[in-house]
């Protein structure tokens, strides 16, 4: 497969029932004449649906509409935006409306939409994340207004600042949130490694009056290794065990000495569940942080927090890497990511397949690589050419692609929609709206999954005539159901053997996972072994 597509988007189709019939439309339907808009349609039609689409009495085609006016920019529409903000009581379809509104308009007008919706606690996460992506920098007039109801949902911030691709955002909304004390945004901004924060703004945050900040801080750099010419640093005292923990990390990393044994910090962590958890959690997240440690010290302290076998082991023999790390964040990565479509409403791709009538066969797929600009939108959407094409399914690809905004930090992204009829059947289920966000990692207290049926990958022709081979390994999400809904190339072999790994993986099936007695999607990596007979 080439990996960068020369066709071109010249396609222009009908895009369903006219505006009087709109309201005899089941919601499939009404979400696909919305979606199909971006392939071809009349001046007058495009505003006419979407505002038709935006006061709908169900907030999937709601979510859907604002979808379509945000990707084709739709700025006349700012208005009908604006307005479907402030009655919008869905999280979703609120999280969609504040992405299009940011990212379109900066006006004074939509400034009090998007403000006095993120004021409504029913909704504040959702819209902190959508104005996040699409005002990037942007957000510097409205932080005053803002900065308390980002600190009561910094979770969402960080998904804002990867869904919008704002390189370097992290390192305000931080230096900000440090300022003006948002204790709990500027946690979870150096907790996460993709926000992309500087040692620098840690560094700043080490005479801070708020331990949280500190601790932060301290895991971060120790984490990350600190910079080798620093001033002199005398601690102010730890106000609790997580910063006590935190700054011997520190220290450690530094080779100079700590505060306190680490025999003395594991008795007293085997004596707190509620540290043990959240020290774990942090560890997680920032493995290279017991970089300063012996390895008998990385062993009890892994032990201690209740980490699993092989993270106990992992941290004794782990080796690192001289000299300090440089931040994760930052989108500009050369060589696409390879997944399947993801990151859109409920309901949107279930109706975008059942509307082109894509129903799949075993082998076949489609694609659109796409590259994004700040702000999440879609700068270019080419579909891939392919000989193994399903009747409909490549109409349903070329319209899930120009329907894509960015999400996970990918910048650029080769998506692709294998053609398995149970793939399709699990993506197109409107009652499975859990994303690869919301399902948790197999491995951490949560077995993996067990599997009920495996496909065996076929070993291409032209891989076999290049002698490819090697394994290829997969990030995958298993629905709550046990159908695999999302995958991932996280190692590549081979353009073609991926594409095979991707075939075969979209066939597996998986008895449905249980916690507290609750059925929970789990995201889960798998490998594919290609072997030259």
């Amino acid at each position: 497969m080439a990996r960068r597509a020369v066709l071109l988007l010249a396609v222009a189709v009908g895009s369903g029932a006219a505006n009087g019939e709109e309201t005899a439309l089941g919601v499939n339907a009404r979400i696909a004449a919305i979606a199909r808009l971006t392939l071809g349609a009349t001046v007058a039609e495009v505003p006419a649906r979407l505002r038709s689409g935006l006061a709908d009495e169900d907030a999937s085609v709601r979510a859907a509409a604002a979808r379509v006016a945000h990707t084709t920019a739709a700025t006349a529409l700012l208005p009908d935006l604006r307005t479907a903000l402030g009655r919008e009581p869905d999280p979703e379809a609120a999280r969609e409306l504040a992405w299009a509104l940011a990212d379109l308009d900066s006006s004074s007008e939509s400034d009090a939409a998007l403000k006095a919706a993120l004021a409504l606690p029913a909704l504040r996460s959702a819209v902190a994340r959508g104005l996040i992506a699409g005002r990037g920098s942007r957000i510097v007039p409205l932080w005053t207004d803002a900065r308390g109801h980002f600190d009561e949902a910094p979770a969402a911030v960080v998904e804002g600042i990867q869904d919008g691709l704002h390189e370097g955002l992290g390192n305000l909304l931080a230096s900000f949130a440090l300022r003006d004390l948002e204790q709990h945004l500027f946690e979870a901004l150096l907790t996460e490694p993709r926000a992309g924060v500087e040692s620098a703004v840690a560094l700043a945050a080490l005479g801070a009056p708020s331990s949280t900040a500190r601790t932060a801080a301290y895991f971060l750099l120790a984490n990350r290794g600190v910079p080798p010419k620093i001033d002199p640093f005398a601690p102010k005292a730890a106000e609790g065990l997580d910063e006590r923990l935190a700054l011997h990390l520190y220290e450690a990393s530094l080779g100079k000495g700590t505060t306190e044994p680490m025999a003395g910090l594991a008795a007293a962590l085997s004596g707190d569940a509620g540290a043990r958890e959240r020290a774990l959690g942090r560890y997680r997240s920032a493995r290279d942080s017991i970089r300063g440690l012996s390895p008998d010290e990385r062993e009890l302290l892994v032990r201690t927090i209740g980490g699993e076998s092989r993270e106990i082991s992992d941290a004794r023999d782990r080796k690192f890497r001289p000299g300090p790390l440089a931040p994760e964040g930052g989108f500009t990565a050369g060589a696409p990511v390879v997944r399947t479509f993801g990151g859109y409403p409920r309901g949107f791709v279930g109706a975008v397949i059942e509307a082109t009538g894509c129903q799949g066969q075993i082998g076949f797929f489609d694609g659109v690589e796409i590259a994004y600009q700040t702000g999440g939108r879609a700068k270019t959407a080419t579909p891939l050419k392919t000989a193994f094409s399903a009747k409909g399914c490549g109409e349903a690809a070329r319209i899930l692609g120009l329907n894509a905004l960015s999400s996970e930090g990918d910048s650029r992204v080769v998506s692709i929609l294998p053609e398995r009829p149970e793939f399709l059947a699990c993506v197109a289920d409107p009652t499975a709206s859990e994303g690869a966000r919301e399902a948790l990692r197999a491995g951490w207290k949560i077995p993996d999954p067990k599997k009920v049926k495996t496909v065996r990958p076929v070993y291409p022709a032209s891989a076999a005539e290049r002698s490819a081979q090697g394994i290829v390994i997969l990030d995958i999400v298993v629905r709550k159901s046990g159908c695999v809904s999302s995958i991932r190339v996280l190692r590549s072999v081979d353009a073609v053997l991926d594409l095979a790994a991707i075939d075969a993986v979209s066939g597996w099936r998986y008895a449905p996972t249980f916690q507290d007695g609750v059925a929970v999607p789990l995201r889960v990596t798998v490998t594919v072994n290609f072997t030259r007979q």
